[in-house]
């Protein structure tokens, strides 16, 4: 990650402090966390190993159980090497666990009919790909994968659906 040196590498605008309160997820390449939120709510779900998805999630627990997101302007953070990234290679590519983890994450955490939804798109988009038949066997793959950790999925739901805010 890079950090600005000098104020001169800040390009200040109107934007750049301006605090949004956010109700839904985020993706949170960098974040401040009080520890109170992962007393309550957990760490990271290492379900999600290696990368993607891991946020989000972290991020829709934080929302069920009260807490308030807030983004702040638009700061950047600039991720140099994209280790985490290159081990995603080999054990089937990109876009296999950005499917496999947005299809955990969306049964650890959506209603029955977003999670209809979610299929219907996952398909669709694979369908719709440059390589179909390629892209259709790894979002099998990905189902097969989360229906192996179903009984552990259930019980995180069970326990997230519990949380009154």
């Amino acid at each position: 990650m890079h950090l600005a040196k000098t104020k001169k590498d800040i390009l200040e605008t109107k934007e750049t402090f301006k605090i949004k309160r956010l109700d839904g997820g985020l993706y949170a390449s960098v974040c401040l966390i009080k520890k109170k939120v992962f007393d309550e709510i957990g760490l990271f779900d290492e379900g999600f190993s290696p990368i993607y998805g891991e946020d989000t999630d972290l991020c829709l627990r934080a929302v069920k159980k009260g807490f308030k997101l807030i983004y702040v302007g638009s700061t950047k953070a600039i991720h140099h090497g994209s280790a985490s990234e290159k081990k995603s290679d080999a054990s089937g590519g990109k876009w296999f666990l950005q499917k496999k983890h947005g299809i955990r994450c969306e049964w650890l955490n959506f209603n029955v009919s977003n999670i209809i939804k979610h299929t219907i798109i996952h398909f669709g988009s694979a369908i719709l790909s440059k390589n179909p038949f390629e892209k259709l066997k790894l979002l099998l793959r990905g189902y097969k994968e989360n229906l192996n950790n179903l009984k552990e999925i259930k019980q995180k739901r069970k326990e997230r659906f519990s949380w009154k805010n």
